[in-house]
């Protein structure tokens, strides 16, 4: 995941991209729109979630694992390897 600046941006945490987006936000908006509205809902729960209780370790690893799967979801619809990922 990327670092967070003085002014609470990150940068997309799709692979290759340097957009900047408001920290909390896992992708730029093109990105965002490349995941199905399924895997939108599924982050944006997980997320929810997690706010909930930020120090319970099994909202952590859903979040992480969902955010995970649509970062993949974005490397496959731009034809990157899966490798790529991690």
């Amino acid at each position: 995941m990327t670092a967070v600046d003085r002014n609470n941006t990150q940068t997309c945490h799709a692979v290759g991209c340097d957009v900047v987006v408001p920290y909390g936000r896992l992708l730029c908006l093109r990105h965002w729109r490349m995941l199905p509205a399924s895997l939108h809902s599924k982050v944006n729960r997980a997320y929810r979630r997690w706010l909930g209780d930020k120090l319970d370790h099994d909202r952590i690893e859903v979040l992480r694992a969902v955010q995970k799967e649509a970062i993949a979801a974005v490397a496959r619809a731009e034809g990157l390897p899966a490798e790529v990922v991690g």
